[in-house]
């Protein structure tokens, strides 16, 4: 398991990659990283320094408080995956990977669909950006005007897609999954 990123548990900074010696199921220890700054901290990096030494460079958090090292693997790649070719689909064991494209190369339904409430935001948006500029508003008015008419399309676009939640028993229509779970309690 050799080149996987490492990332620190309190930064995020990922400085350091694993080693031919790394092992996830044992204690990590120093020689199983190798440090990726530019200031080489290989001093830290042998076989007998303890996992409570390794250490994040930029906030000294442990790399590994609970004995473990956050890994992160390049690319995870399901078992069995196979490479994409120019002549055919992406299949995984599970089925065939899905695209924003049909096999014949057109658009997906829910692609045509996000393209269609783009075009309308950018209508939108010109439309306000034109009408602030002849009426003489300043630049910042017209912004927040814009973002404004891109925000009223984008949320009009969701309330058809938004799943309605409604009691089958009393027809009360509730917020979120969660309050309708909570009012259905009141009927029993």
């Amino acid at each position: 398991m050799e080149g996987l990123k490492v990332k620190c548990p309190n930064c995020k900074r990922m400085d350091f990659v694993t080693t031919d010696k790394y092992d996830p199921n044992v204690s990590p220890r120093g020689d199983m990283l190798k440090s990726l700054v530019t200031y080489h901290l290989d001093f830290l990096l042998t076989s007998s320094t303890p996992v409570s030494s390794l250490t994040c460079p930029e906030c000294t958090c442990q790399l590994a408080p609970y004995g473990r090292l956050t890994v992160i693997p390049d690319m995870m790649v399901p078992e069995g995956a196979q490479i994409p070719t120019p002549d055919g689909p992406i299949t995984t064991p599970d089925g065939p990977i899905t695209t924003p494209f049909t096999s014949d190369g057109n658009p997906t339904p829910a692609t045509e669909e996000a393209d269609r409430v783009a075009k309308e935001a950018s209508v939108a948006a010109n439309k306000v950006l034109d009408k602030g500029i002849i009426d003489g508003k300043p630049d910042n008015e017209i912004i927040n005007d814009m973002a404004a008419a891109v925000n009223k399309v984008i949320d009009d676009s969701l309330k058809d897609a938004i799943p309605a939640f409604i009691c089958d028993v009393c027809g009360k229509e509730c917020k979120n999954q969660f309050g309708l779970n909570s009012h259905k309690r009141s009927h029993k």
